[in-house]
């Protein structure tokens, strides 16, 4: 009777995860439980058959939603939690597999699987962008009714990009138009490709706009591609482990020697000055055990906060509280605010240039630009500008006042440049993206010889101190031997 019951509420769990998946997703291991719960509880004799098909609920129900997830249109929550669970699974059966097999390097190792990890879904997802773009700038470019281009060049591939043309192209075959239909057929595209598309098609630019975005994925690319003297992980994890090592030299190791030291000096001879320092370190560091334990798990919200912000979607027109800090943050950062500034500006001329030049007057470039993916800070900046426009100021001027860039009140005053503004707005394009890219190379060739610098300062300090004691306890036994 017991398994008729289970094998019956199964059968609904199931059915509701193909009708109402967010019902079923929820109900499953409440269902699971209370199944397990009869099947054990219920008599004196448990059925053994009920318990094991109960506890299949929730991961049964996990595989059809991860299946079925990949036609959804357009992908709800339950979809999304559940590609949430898995991984969360996924990196905890890491863990613990790591930990049971390497016992002492568990931990270094499950940081390594989990960066590598994070790293695969990136470089695919770029992958996958390109590939996407590449497509619809190539169907564009050869003149191609785009819905038939797509289909021919998705045909029957069951990748990822395959299933993204075929939504992309039934969108546009019921009337929408193409940023429309990259919104719905393939929502976890970039916003800022999906704002630069949605802006182009309305100053019909979406030709060029596909080609300059193609072009800056191509160089992304080759960036990540292009062999490097040392990598940017390779001193972290160094200092990583370098840290664990410390710690466990400074904790079992050093006072042992400092009890040995005192022995044999009868207490009138400790530890040597740059290991009494690092040992006076390490102490505090272990008698404020606190203080390291809220930072740590500081970095850890901080990581997963930044993962989760990384791999979700901005929104350009009502973006998200986390997209919101974090552009304040950058903006106001002492380094990383030059960057964010002048990829803005950067992004901003490009669309007032191609605006202009379609013949849309100040005020609608300056609304173009508005819709595109740029920081929020310099966004309200704009804002103003465009107020002041619309309020019958002067572009020159109202520029000037609102500190959109000294640079874009120049190209746009009427007294200096008479009809030159295309001229000068391309000439700042070129410009900026020399300059921006000028400072981002010199920031990574700087950057990371000095913290190669910094960890050699760091380790040598960690090596002089560790080997001083043994240093003096040669002495001790030199003066102590007779001929």
């Amino acid at each position: 009777m017991v398994i008729l019951v289970v094998i019956l509420i199964f059968a609904l769990c199931i059915w509701f995860t193909f009708i109402l998946p967010g019902v079923g997703l929820l109900a499953s291991p409440v269902l699971s439980l209370v199944c397990a719960g009869l099947s054990l509880f219920a008599r004196e004799d448990p059925n053994i058959a009920a318990f094991l098909l109960s506890i299949t609920f929730f991961p049964i129900t996990l595989i059809i939603l991860k299946v079925r997830s990949r036609e959804a249109k357009p992908p709800r929550w339950p979809y999304v939690a559940v590609n949430w669970i898995i991984g969360i699974l996924w990196y905890s059966f890491g863990f613990l597999l790591l930990g049971a097999l390497f016992q002492p390097l568990g931990p270094v190792l499950f940081v390594l699987f989990v960066t590598f990890t994070i790293r695969y879904h990136l470089t695919s997802r770029n992958s996958l962008n390109f590939n996407v773009v590449s497509i619809l700038t190539s169907s564009m470019r050869q003149n191609l009714p785009l819905p038939m281009a797509l289909d021919s060049a998705a045909g029957n591939d069951p990748s990822k990009t395959g299933r993204i043309l075929r939504h992309i192209s039934h969108w546009l075959k019921s009337g929408y138009s193409l940023s429309e239909a990259i919104q719905m057929g393939y929502p976890k595209c970039p916003s800022e490709v999906l704002a630069t598309i949605t802006v182009s098609e309305r100053i019909h630019q979406l030709p060029r706009a596909l080609q300059g975005i193609e072009m800056d994925m191509v160089h992304k690319s080759e960036g990540y591609r292009k062999v490097q003297a040392i990598n940017l992980y390779y001193p972290i994890t160094v200092l990583f482990i370098a840290m664990m090592a410390i710690g466990f030299l400074t904790i079992f190791i050093i006072p042992t020697f400092a009890e040995i030291l005192k022995d044999m000096s009868d207490g009138a001879k400790g530890l040597p000055y740059c290991t009494q320092v690092l040992f006076n370190i390490v102490n505090f560091i272990m008698g404020h055990a606190w203080i390291v334990c809220s930072v740590l798990l500081a970095l850890l919200l901080f990581f997963i906060a930044s993962l989760f912000v990384r791999f979700r979607p901005r929104r350009t027109s009502d973006p998200y509280l986390l997209s919101q800090i974090g552009d304040w943050v950058r903006w106001h950062l002492p380094f990383q605010g030059w960057f964010e500034r002048k990829h803005s500006l950067l992004r901003t001329v490009g669309i007032l240039h191609s605006s202009l030049q379609a013949g849309c007057t100040v005020d609608q470039a300056i609304v173009n630009a508005l819709e595109i993916d740029t920081n929020i800070c310099f966004r309200k900046r704009l804002r103003r500008w465009f107020n002041r426009v619309v309020a019958g100021e002067p572009p020159a001027q109202a520029a000037r006042q609102t500190s959109v860039g000294y640079a874009l009140a120049w190209a746009f005053d009427d007294r200096v440049n008479q009809s030159n503004t295309l001229q000068i707005l391309d000439m700042l394009e070129e410009t900026y993206r020399d300059n921006y890219n000028y400072r981002a190379n010199l920031a990574r060739a700087v950057a990371i010889p000095v913290m190669i610098l910094l960890l050699g300062c760091m380790i040598g300090f960690v090596v002089y101190s560790l080997f001083m004691p043994l240093i003096e306890l040669n002495r001790l036994f030199a003066g102590s031997i007779y001929p």
